[in-house]
């Protein structure tokens, strides 16, 4: 007696990995441009802000290395610095009070990969170790120049006697205030206006201590 068998139709298994859906793929997309809608702004303010930072230390070691030298190798030295051609900060570290024309001068797009007007120096002096007599930080264009200055006389320049503190005035009739030097991205691309976020070095009295602020701060 012959045996039938049935044959068993092949029904291939459906794989759990076989891929999203384009429905899912969409979402996926949508929750993507949401979270880089929010975390975008709020990472772009903390490279804006750890450039300021990294800016500001610049200026300050800057200053204290011009401190330094004044005190070991008992001999006046300044810091000297503007905003160059291309609005980025560029600072010097000399012997005496003038930067003469041979001087190689050191802009944070070198040291630290600044770009143009990606932050702008901000200062209160009018003179040598001279602040305005209302102690408020003045904005130049460029920063730390007025029309008529060169690079050879820079107006935000300070000195420090051998001993480390501040050297005279250029007007020792000037009462002592806070110098104050402050880094800062202008409001816009088209304003020399110093933004909200600041970061600031203020010197205190004659004796030349060195502190740090920060924003509303820098106008103590």
């Amino acid at each position: 007696m012959a045996t039938f068998y049935k044959t068993k139709k092949y029904q291939p298994q459906k794989s759990e990995d076989s891929g999203f859906t384009l429905i899912e793929m969409l979402v996926v997309v949508i929750i993507i441009g949401i979270l880089s809608a929010v975390v975008a702004p709020s990472w772009l303010a903390f490279l804006n802000m750890q450039r300021l930072n990294k800016a500001n230390g610049v200026i300050y070691f800057a200053l204290k290395e011009a401190q330094t030298e004044a005190r070991s190798k008992k001999l006046s030295y300044s810091a000297s610095f503007r905003v160059n051609s291309s609005n980025i900060i560029e600072y010097v570290v000399y012997p005496g009070t003038t930067v003469s024309n041979a001087t190689v001068w050191t802009s944070l797009a070198n040291t630290l990969g600044l770009q143009s007007r990606q932050a702008f120096l901000y200062s209160n002096l009018t003179a040598l170790n001279t602040a305005t007599t209302d102690r408020l930080i003045v904005q130049t264009t460029p920063a730390t120049f007025t029309s008529t200055s060169t690079p050879t006389t820079p107006t935000t320049t300070i000195t420090f006697d051998y001993l480390g503190a501040l050297a005279n005035k250029t007007n020792n009739t000037a009462p002592d205030t806070f110098l104050k030097l402050m880094v800062a991205p202008p409001t816009t691309a088209t304003s020399n206006a110093a933004g909200s976020v600041k970061r600031c070095i203020i010197i205190d009295g004659l004796i030349a201590g060195m502190r740090l602020a920060k924003d509303i701060s820098c106008n103590d």
